[in-house]
């Protein structure tokens, strides 16, 4: 007799679980459809608990009631986790300062948790940039994660701020007249107290319209500065002015520019050209000056010298109509938070003036107004091909340095003369050494641009020993307690004379010399020969061909 053989069937069986795992996640496999299970990693539960790692498969083997197996594997994906890169920012940013953006490298697909501690966000939130105002006093930080296309999130990185309650900007100041501006949010606007650090060498604060006199707070109309304006600032011997503040955002900073001549600042804290600084307004620019150099967006660029907007300087800005005007950010670098925590400024003398006050020995002596001048420049009738020097003057002061370029066969020049009245001016021209003074001569025009070229044409050179030939002198040290010595260079043979007085035009002493030789001349005084008193003296230096004045301080 045969026997019976019966054929079981396989278990209907199954794993439950997530198809597409991060990297990291802790996930729970589910099988079912038996009475036994056992996974390849040991475990009998029906329920396990893994984290799957790069490369792991899960089987899990099923027996049925009737004895008969199945294995079972569960198919999924591991997706590794998004990450970020390194938090670009600045690490040292300023209290309340806009403008300022934190970013990580972009990857599509991604979106970007922010956190912050000490600051708030003020847009780009769920991108790679966000921008951020900081509002703590004290240490704070920024963070981001992703989320990619997955669901799949990544670590967070971090990036630790250091935050600026105040920046400082320190802009050289020399003796006499100063062109200014600050690029900070001060942290007080009280004229007194911006310029308190400057005395006793400060002698006067001007702006378009009103003065800040430091001696006399009485008298003053000028009582607190304005974001966006220019000033003129008098000091008795070179000390740079300190502000402290935060820093603007030139791009929001509105100053408001009247039909005419305005007075105004440079907002930003990196420089810029001219014709990008003001391409908003060029189609009603007429002129822009500072103490030397001057830019016409409507004549042969050649006759343009001020090339650059720099930071801590004012400027004198012509438009045809009024306007708002903001600057635009330069380079792409707003100020907010760009500046360095302690940052000099460039010198109120340009390089290229510097240069041409180096080979001519001529100093520009600086008022709070200008004419400018263009000047055709011819030596006998014919140009001048060679380059060279020209100099404006006044009562023997060299108001305006320029230089003689060559530009399609025609000689020329560019020049901002400094004064406050209309005042005769000479010109003279420097070229390998020798001095030409020209036969022309014009009355400035102080706030009127003269329209004409003007005929400067030099014939033989002039004898160096005319009434008007400029004094190269150095007083030194300055400010001084004890000695102090006044040197300069004789062209020729002269008598020297020598006066020294207060603030109020009282003599205090005064020596006249006999002839002395040619070459380096020096006298030296101290309290012991001359009894000079603590605070403002004023030095007359007078020889038979000329004649200037110091201002020094002992303290």
């Amino acid at each position: 007799m045969k026997s019976k053989q019966f054929i079981g069937s396989l278990p209907s069986a199954g794993v439950e679980g997530p198809n597409n795992i991060c990297l990291g996640d802790t996930v729970n496999l589910i099988a079912n459809g038996g009475v036994n299970y056992e996974w390849n990693d040991g475990s009998q539960d029906a329920v396990i608990q893994v984290v799957p790692l790069p490369g792991e498969q899960y089987v899990v083997t099923v027996t049925g009631s009737n004895g008969c197996t199945r294995a079972i594997p569960h198919q999924y994906t591991l997706h590794p986790l998004p990450v970020t890169s390194n938090i670009s920012g600045n690490e040292e940013p300023a209290i309340g300062a806009s403008g300022l953006n934190y970013s990580v490298a972009n990857s599509p697909g991604y979106f970007y948790h922010w956190i912050i501690e000490g600051g708030l966000f003020q847009s780009g939130y769920g991108t790679s940039e966000v921008e951020v105002v900081w509002t703590s006093e004290e240490e704070g930080w920024i963070g981001v994660f992703a989320t990619d296309e997955n669901g799949c999130t990544g670590d967070t990185t971090f990036l630790a701020v250091d935050i600026q309650s105040s920046f400082q900007q320190s802009t050289p100041l020399e003796t006499e007249w100063n062109l200014i501006s600050t690029y900070l949010a001060l942290d007080d606007y009280s004229a007194a107290a911006v310029f308190d650090h400057l005395n006793p060498l400060l002698n006067q604060v001007k702006d378009q319209s009103t003065t800040f006199y430091p001696d006399f707070p009485q008298f003053s109309t000028l009582t607190s500065l304005e974001d966006g304006k220019g000033y003129w600032v008098n000091m008795a011997a070179s000390q740079p002015v300190i502000f402290n503040g935060i820093p603007l955002d030139p791009t929001t900073t509105v100053i408001q520019l009247e039909e005419g001549w305005n007075l105004i600042g440079y907002t930003a804290s990196e420089p810029q050209g001219v014709e990008e600084a003001f391409a908003s307004i060029i189609s009603i620019l007429e002129k822009v000056k500072d103490i030397n150099e001057s830019y016409d967006p409507n004549i042969d660029p050649a006759f343009n010298t001020l090339e650059t907007i720099q930071p801590g300087k004012g400027y004198w800005v012509r438009v045809s109509q009024a306007v708002d005007f903001t600057y635009p950010d330069p380079g792409g670098m707003l100020a907010g938070g760009q500046v360095e925590k302690s940052k000099e400024t460039p010198p109120q003398t340009s390089p290229a003036m510097q240069q041409l006050s180096h080979q001519s020995k001529w100093t520009v002596k600086s008022y709070p107004n200008s004419t400018i001048a263009y000047g055709n420049v011819t030596l006998n009738g014919m140009p001048v091909t060679d380059g060279g020097i020209i100099g404006a003057f006044v009562n023997g002061e060299c108001r305006a340095l320029g230089e003689v370029r060559l530009t399609d066969e025609m000689s020329h020049t560019s020049l901002v003369i400094n004064g406050l009245p209309p005042e005769e001016v000479t010109f003279r021209l420097l070229k390998n050494g020798k001095t030409w003074t020209s036969q022309y001569q014009a009355m400035t025009r102080p706030g009127n641009p003269f329209k004409e070229l003007l005929p400067l044409d030099f014939g033989s050179p002039s004898n160096i020993s005319e009434k008007t030939h400029e004094l190269a002198v150095e007083v030194f040290p300055n400010p001084f307690s004890n000695e102090l010595s006044v040197a300069m260079e004789l062209s020729l043979a002269s008598t020297v004379e020598l006066t020294f007085s207060n603030a109020a035009g009282k003599v205090l002493f005064q020596k006249l010399m006999p002839i002395q030789p040619s070459g380096l001349f020096r006298y030296t005084c101290n309290p012991e020969n001359i009894p000079l008193p603590i605070g403002l003296i004023n030095i007359n230096i007078k020889t038979d061909y000329g004649e200037t004045t110091q201002r020094v301080v002992r303290h």
